[in-house]
């Protein structure tokens, strides 16, 4: 199966797969994110719910994540903010050829949270608890933001999980900034502002 990829760069509340589904201009929701379903091999052909176990389990045991899963788990791919930037491809995902990390990573999740694959799993020796809720997300590595990207049913079953770890990627943003600020020669007294400084470089058409 394939996926096609839905933006080169530039900001997913706005280019992603919530262009058309529920994100307004301004980048707020007007409704819950898009859940994506993987339904069709690249030539067209439908995908059954076997075929997309299969996937499924290649998609574990290429983790080794095959137990002791926890009740959220976050598949983060990543991607890069940018303007005018000809090495733009360089700085998104590499293994998703030089696109956005978003698809895969919601698709992924979104595949491990259907019912009929966790059945076609089981029957292949992969028991994933009824609690475990995965949620895709997409690292920006000019920002060093990560959004996330729950569906519907984790928003409610897991809202504290889910807060917890968005303060936990919030926090480790802040520390990554601090390390790369160095480096890139750009100094503000204030994390806040320093991560505004980082967004405006990737906006800036004289920054390459």
């Amino acid at each position: 199966a394939s996926f096609e990829p839905t933006r080169r760069d530039g900001d997913p509340l706005r280019a992603g797969l919530d262009a058309a589904a529920g994100i307004d201009a301004s980048g707020a929701a007007t409704s819950a994110f898009a859940s994506p379903r993987l339904a069709r091999h690249s030539d067209g052909s439908a995908l059954s719910d076997e075929d997309r176990a299969a996937i499924a389990e290649n998609i574990l045991r290429g983790m080794s994540l095959t137990a002791g899963f926890a009740e959220l788990v976050a598949f983060v791919g990543h991607d890069a903010v940018v303007t005018n930037n000809p090495q733009a491809a360089g700085l998104a995902c590499g293994a998703c050829g030089g696109q956005s990390g978003e698809v895969n990573a919601r698709v992924a999740a979104a595949l491990l949270n259907d019912a009929a694959v966790r059945a076609g799993l089981r029957a292949r020796g992969i028991e994933i608890p009824a609690r475990t809720r995965f949620v895709g997300g997409l690292h920006d590595t000019v920002s060093d933001d990560v959004l996330l990207f729950p569906d519907a049913e984790t928003e409610r079953s897991h809202a504290l999980a889910l807060t917890q770890l968005k303060a936990a990627f919030a926090r480790a943003a802040r520390r990554t900034r601090l390390e790369r600020s160095a480096l890139l020669g750009v100094e503000h007294e204030t994390p806040a502002a320093l991560a505004e400084a980082l967004r405006l470089r990737g906006a800036d058409w004289s920054e390459l």
